[in-house]
């Protein structure tokens, strides 16, 4: 546990250090060799800290075993020729991980480079949502999230070329990332989908309703949710329990005070939108509705359910990221700045209260190979 804390904490520490400085850097003109330096730093510290793991994510171990001794799964071309070529040249699994890393965060933070304001919360927030859990698991759809996010930056900046090359090297990493082409032709529009704060609300609300009577109904439909899975990729899955344990990372408690964040969000999204006055904000804010209403209705225990929606989950620690450089900046309100501490402080605690609630059972504790390899 305690090697747990330092491994964690030296990551928020490199990751707010380098990304204020990164900041400044661009904000106050100097030179680009000192913004480099604290762009890439942080990519390559968390490449090097995750690559070195072991047994942090459920399937780490197995995928370890892959590795060395081969498998019968047949991973998507992507994935299998980073592991082949890898393989080639004998580099250990340790290499393979990093690298697996590095294009995870190198995809992330370039997604948002051009919003350099952003850059010292979205590594923070990263971590205090919980979202690395999947990074760190459900290794190759990340991947393919963080290389979609780069297909999304091109569409924004209407690269359109470009657009289609990320996302199709994103299905290549993971094929579930076809259904993510069907986005496209909404986002093309650049409508503001969700700008009436009272609607979003009741939907917000109505989502916990509908969740706690589709249980019974998941239950009736399991033939139907087995074909679906198969049919996206997700049979392997189908060997576990429909409503499976997942890995957990805090207490209820925890997941309310999210919740209160998110709803924070939507209350204020208005006022965030003529903030920020910028078509990719509106983009973001569309994505980060949605992956509300989803994660919400699928919770992450009911695993063949929740994993295609889990493309829309980044957009919530995005979306935080967004919400405290508002609360630190933004004028409107003269409490701002107070929930802007008190946003963060309390995240923050409740991530390290988080970690004393991890067993080995949970695959969260860090351990380096070296420590937990035979």
């Amino acid at each position: 546990m305690v090697q747990s804390f330092i491994i964690y904490s030296s990551l928020f520490i490199v990751i707010l250090f380098f990304g204020t400085m990164y900041y400044r850097a661009k904000k106050y003109h100097k030179g680009n060799g000192q913004s480099e330096v604290c762009f890439w730093f942080p990519i390559l510290f968390f490449a090097v800290i995750i690559g070195l793991r072991y047994d942090v994510g459920t399937d780490h171990v197995g995928y370890i075993h892959d590795y060395l001794y081969g498998t019968n799964q047949q991973f998507e071309i992507g994935f299998a020729w980073l592991m082949d070529t890898c393989k080639s040249y004998h580099l250990h699994f340790a290499y393979f991980f990093g690298i697996l890393a590095f294009i995870q965060m190198f995809c992330y933070y370039t997604s948002f480079k051009r919003q350099s304001f952003l850059l010292p919360y979205l590594g923070l927030m990263l971590f205090v949502s919980n979202e690395w859990f999947f990074w760190v698991n459900g290794i190759r759809q990340a991947t393919a999230m963080c290389i979609w996010l780069l297909s999304l930056e091109c569409f924004n900046r209407r690269k359109y070329v470009w657009m289609v090359v990320f996302m199709a090297l994103a299905i290549t990493f993971h094929k579930s990332a076809v259904i993510l082409v069907v986005l496209y032709p909404l986002l093309f529009l650049r409508k503001d989908y969700f700008s009436n704060i009272k609607v979003q609300v009741i939907i917000f609300i109505s989502v916990f309703v509908v969740r706690m009577s589709l249980e019974s109904v998941f239950l009736k439909i399991e033939p139907l949710i087995s074909f679906y899975a198969m049919k996206i990729g997700y049979d392997s899955y189908l060997n576990r329990d429909l409503f499976s344990d997942s890995i957990s990372g805090g207490s209820g408690i925890f997941d309310i005070w999210k919740n209160l964040i998110n709803l924070s969000i939507i209350l204020c999204s208005t006022k965030m939108k003529m903030y920020f006055n910028d078509k990719k904000f509106i983009t973001i804010y569309t994505l980060f509705i949605i992956a509300l209403i989803t994660k919400n209705i699928f919770p992450d225990n009911i695993v063949v359910l929740s994993r295609p929606f889990r493309y829309f989950y980044i957009f919530i620690p995005i979306m935080w990221a967004y919400f405290a450089y508002y609360l630190k900046t933004s004028c409107y309100n003269k409490y701002n700045k107070l929930l802007y501490y008190m946003m963060l402080s309390s995240i923050i605690l409740a991530f390290y209260i988080s970690i004393t609630l991890w067993t080995e059972n949970s695959h969260l504790l860090y351990q380096f190979y070296f420590d937990g390899f035979e």
